[in-house]
C-alpha cells in the first residue's frame, strides 16, 4: 500500500470593476476602469455588459450605453475566476434605447434575421438601412454593422449597434474509392469520405443506376458490391448548408499474357527455359507439364521444361481474374560427322607436326585432345602437336550439341650428339685475364652455341674465356638434337684492399710529426709504394707499412699482390691541430666595496693548463679546471686575465675581465625635466653610485604605466607624453648591500 498527497489550488482573483460613471447628452461614452490585485500576472480579463464600445479583454474598457457591468477574472494557473460589476447611470433626458441582439449570424438556414428595439424615445433610425425596419423591429439580409440612434427630437440621443456576420460554408468533401471491385465472389470495396471539417456533419448516400450499397447509407464510409455511380449529400447542422459530390465503382479487368519456349531440347541442352509477358502487374502464375514431361518450378513467371510437349500456363491477377496460355517446346538429337589426316614424326629440330580434320555440319564446333596439344589450337579444324601419342578429334553440332569422335597417332626421334671438353675447369687472374678450352666429337656436322658469350668463340668447338662463370656449350647436330657441355672458369683476382690509419694530427708544437699505417689481412708478402702531396714530405722509407710525415695533405698507397699481379691504391689526409683552446671565466660580484672578495668560475674548454693573473699582486697556476677567487683591498680597477694552453696540441688563448672596487651606494632622484631639445634637463635621470639593481616604474595621474627604467644608466625622455605631473616607484640594490624598496615620488614635466 502507497500514499500520496494531493494539494488543492481554488485561490479565486481579487479584483474590482472600478467606479461607476454617468452618460449625459454630452459624454457619449464612459472609461470603466477596472483592476486585479491577485493575481498580478498569470490573469485573463473580460467584460460583459449593455453596449461595450472598448475591448473586453483589458482591465480598463469603454462602456457607451446605460446598465450594468461585469468584469470577469480567470486565474490561468488553476482556472478559478471572480467577478466584480459597475453600474453605469444614464441622465433622465437621454433616451434609452436596447435592442434583442447585438451579434447575428446569417447562414444556409436563415438568409434574413430580425431583433426587437426598446426605447423611449420617438425617433428611431438605422445606418445604414436594413432591409426593413419599423420604431420596434428591424430584418437584416446582409453582413455590415448597423448603428441604431434614438431621439426625441431634440439634440440628445443614444444609439446601439448591431453587427451581422454570414456562416455560409459548405462542407466541401471528397470521396476515396478503396479501388475496383474484383473477380471474387461477394467482393466489395468502400467509399470514404475526405474534408478537413472537425466538427459533426450529416452525410446521406445514394446508388445511381446498377450500384447497390451493403451498409448504411448515412455514414461517413459505406460499403459497395457493384459496378456503378454514387452520389454522396453533406450537410452542416450548424449553418444548413450542403456539398453534392460524386464517385465511379470500376470491375477490376482481366489480365493477358503470352508464353514462349526459348529454344529446344537437344544433346547439349536438356532443358529449356519457359518465359511469359504481360502488360498486367501483380499477377500469379501456374505451369503444367504435358504428360510424361515436368517444370522445375510451377508458380513463376519463368520456368524450365524437361521434356518435348505442350505447356499451359495460367495467370491470375490480385481481383481474381484468371486467363490461360500454351507453348509447345521441340527436339532435334542428330548427331555430326568427323574424319581426321595422318599423323607425323617428331625430331628434335620438328618440335611439332600439323593434324587436320573435315566434319559435317562443316560449322560444327571441334576440339583436340591428346598428349601435348600447342596451346591456342584445340578448337580449330587444323592443330598442332608437339608431343608424341595418339590425338583425339571430337565435333559438336552447332544446331543441337551432339557429338561424334575421331583419332591420329604422332611418332618421334631423338637421338643426341656424344662429345667431350678438354678441361672442365680454368682459372683467370690479374696476370692471367683469359684462358682457352676445346670441344672434340666422333660426330659431323656439328654447331656450337655458348652461354654466357666467351670472350672469342661464341660459336666454335675452341673458345678464350676472361669472366669467372660457368659456361654451357650447346652442341647440335642435323636433327637439330643436342648435348650440353660445361666448363667452370673461377677467378683469382681478388685485390689487397688496405686501408691507412692516421695516428694523430699534426699540433702546434715545433717539429711535430705523425706516422701513417697501412692495414689489411693479407699474411703473404705484399709490395708498398707511399707517395706524397705536392707540399707534404716523407720522414721514412716509401716502401715499408709505415711511414712518418711532417706536413698536412693526402698521403696515397699503392700495394700489390705478386702472386696474382692485382693492386689496390687507398688514400689518407693527415690533419693540422692548431686550434686555439676557448678560454672565458666569469666573475660575482664584478663590482662591489672594499675589501671586496670575488668569485671566479672559470668555463673553458680545450685547454689543460691555466695561468691566473689578478691584477692585485696575486697569480695562480693549475692544470686543472679550478674556480678560484682573490680579495681587493682598495678601491680601484682591475685587470683580471686567465691563460690557457692545450698540452696535446701546444696551443693557447687568453681572457680579460675588469673588476671594480668602489665606496657605498647613493641614489640621487631629481623632480623636474624639460623634453624642449635644449640639450639642459632634456631627460628623467637618476644620479647613482654602486647601484648593482634598479627598476623605476612611472605612471600618469590616472594610474597607467608609461615607461620603466630598468638600469642605473637608463633614463625616459617623455616622448609621446603630454606635460604633467607624473608618479614613480622605484626599487633599487646597492652594491654594498643596501636596498632601497617601494620609493615613491612625483615627477613634473614641462615643455
Amino acid at each position: 500500500t502507497t500514499t500520496t498527497s494531493v494539494a488543492q489550488n481554488t485561490t479565486t482573483p481579487s479584483l474590482s470593476a472600478g467606479p461607476s460613471g454617468s452618460l449625459t447628452c454630452s459624454t457619449k461614452s464612459v472609461t470603466l476602469t477596472g483592476s486585479v490585485t491577485s493575481p498580478t500576472t498569470n490573469a485573463t480579463v473580460n467584460w460583459a455588459g449593455p453596449n461595450i464600445c472598448g475591448s473586453i479583454s483589458s482591465a480598463t474598457t469603454i462602456a457607451c450605453a446605460a446598465g450594468v457591468y461585469s468584469l470577469t477574472a480567470t486565474n490561468t494557473n488553476n482556472g478559478c475566476k471572480a467577478t466584480s460589476t459597475v453600474e453605469v447611470i444614464a441622465d433622465a433626458s437621454i433616451p434609452t434605447i436596447s435592442v434583442t441582439s447585438t451579434d447575428l449570424v446569417l447562414d444556409c438556414n436563415h438568409s434574413a434575421k430580425t431583433v426587437t428595439v426598446t426605447s423611449n424615445a420617438t425617433n428611431i433610425t438605422w445606418n445604414p438601412t436594413p432591409a426593413s425596419s419599423t420604431t420596434t423591429t428591424a430584418t437584416f439580409t446582409n453582413a455590415t454593422t448597423y448603428t441604431c440612434e434614438a431621439s426625441n427630437g431634440g439634440t440628445c440621443t443614444s444609439e446601439i449597434k448591431v453587427t451581422v456576420s454570414t456562416n455560409t460554408t459548405v462542407p466541401t468533401s471528397s470521396i476515396t474509392v478503396s479501388g475496383d471491385l474484383s473477380c471474387a465472389p461477394n467482393a466489395s470495396v468502400s467509399l470514404e469520405v475526405v474534408n478537413t471539417y472537425t466538427t459533426a456533419l450529416n452525410y446521406t448516400w445514394t446508388a445511381q443506376g446498377t450500384g447497390s450499397i451493403v451498409t448504411s447509407s448515412n455514414t461517413q464510409t459505406i460499403g459497395v458490391n457493384s459496378v456503378g455511380n454514387y452520389t454522396l449529400n453533406v450537410t452542416d447542422p450548424d449553418n444548413g448548408c450542403t456539398f453534392t459530390t460524386n464517385a465511379t465503382v470500376n470491375k477490376s479487368s482481366s489480365p493477358t499474357a503470352t508464353a514462349t519456349t526459348l529454344g529446344s531440347i537437344t544433346c547439349a541442352t536438356n532443358t529449356v527455359q519457359l518465359t511469359s509477358s504481360s502488360t498486367s502487374s501483380g499477377l500469379s502464375y501456374t505451369w503444367t507439364a504435358p504428360s510424361g514431361g515436368s517444370v522445375l518450378t510451377s508458380n513463376t513467371q519463368t520456368t524450365t521444361a524437361t521434356s518435348e510437349g505442350t505447356y499451359t500456363l495460367t495467370v491470375k491477377n490480385s481481383a481474381d481474374c484468371i486467363y490461360t496460355a500454351t507453348v509447345t517446346v521441340p527436339s532435334n538429337t542428330t548427331a555430326p560427322s568427323v574424319s581426321a589426316s595422318s599423323g607425323g614424326i617428331l625430331t628434335c629440330g620438328t618440335k611439332s607436326v600439323t593434324l587436320s580434320s573435315v566434319s559435317s555440319p562443316t560449322n560444327s564446333t571441334i576440339n583436340w585432345s591428346g598428349p601435348s596439344i600447342c596451346p591456342g589450337v584445340v578448337s580449330t579444324s587444323t592443330t598442332t602437336a608437339c608431343g608424341v601419342g595418339i590425338y583425339t578429334i571430337t565435333a559438336t553440332s552447332p544446331v543441337n550439341g551432339c557429338k561424334a569422335t575421331t583419332t591420329v597417332e604422332v611418332s618421334g626421334n631423338y637421338t643426341t650428339p656424344t662429345v667431350s671438353i678438354s678441361s672442365p675447369t680454368l682459372e683467370v687472374d690479374c696476370k692471367n685475364p683469359t684462358q682457352t678450352a676445346t670441344i672434340t666429337s666422333a660426330s659431323s656436322g656439328l654447331t656450337y652455341s655458348w652461354s654466357p658469350s666467351p670472350a672469342s668463340g661464341g660459336t666454335a668447338a675452341i673458345a678464350s674465356f676472361s669472366n669467372s662463370t660457368t659456361y654451357t656449350c650447346i652442341v647440335t647436330n642435323s636433327i637439330s638434337c643436342s648435348t650440353d657441355v660445361t666448363i667452370t672458369v673461377t677467378s683469382n683476382t681478388t685485390v689487397p684492399t688496405t686501408s691507412i690509419t692516421v695516428l694523430g694530427d699534426l699540433t702546434c708544437v715545433p717539429g711535430s710529426s705523425v706516422h701513417l699505417n697501412a692495414v689489411n689481412n693479407f699474411t703473404t708478402a705484399l709490395n708498398y709504394t707511399w707517395t706524397a702531396p705536392s707540399s707534404g714530405s716523407m720522414l721514412t722509407n716509401v716502401n715499408t707499412t709505415t711511414v712518418a710525415v711532417n706536413s698536412a695533405g693526402s698521403y696515397s698507397l699503392s700495394v700489390v699482390n705478386p702472386a696474382n699481379g692485382c693492386s689496390y691504391t687507398s688514400t689518407a689526409v693527415v690533419n693540422s691541430n692548431t686550434a686555439t683552446p676557448t678560454v672565458v671565466f666569469s666573475a660575482y660580484p664584478p663590482t662591489g666595496k672594499a675589501p671586496l672578495e670575488v668569485s671566479f668560475t672559470n668555463n673553458s674548454s680545450g685547454a689543460t693548463d691555466f695561468s691566473w693573473n689578478f691584477g692585485n699582486n696575486t697569480t695562480l697556476t693549475t692544470t686543472i679546471v679550478t674556480n678560484p677567487s682573490s680579495t681587493f683591498t682598495a678601491i680601484g680597477t682591475y685587470t683580471v686575465e686567465l691563460n690557457g694552453t692545450d698540452a696535446v696540441s701546444g696551443c693557447q688563448s687568453s681572457y680579460r675581465l675588469i673588476i671594480e672596487v668602489v665606496g657605498g651606494s647613493s641614489l640621487d632622484i631629481p623632480n623636474v625635466f624639460t623634453p624642449n631639445e635644449d640639450g639642459a634637463n632634456d631627460v628623467f635621470k637618476i644620479i647613482s653610485t654602486g647601484i648593482a639593481e634598479l627598476s623605476c616604474e612611472i605612471y600618469n595621474r590616472w594610474g597607467t604605466k608609461v615607461y620603466e627604467i630598468t638600469s642605473a644608466a637608463d633614463s625616459w625622455d617623455g616622448e609621446g607624453h603630454p606635460a604633467g605631473t607624473y608618479f614613480y616607484i622605484l626599487n633599487a640594490k646597492g652594491v654594498d648591500g643596501l636596498d632601497y624598496k617601494d620609493k615613491k615620488g612625483f615627477i613634473t614635466m614641462f615643455k
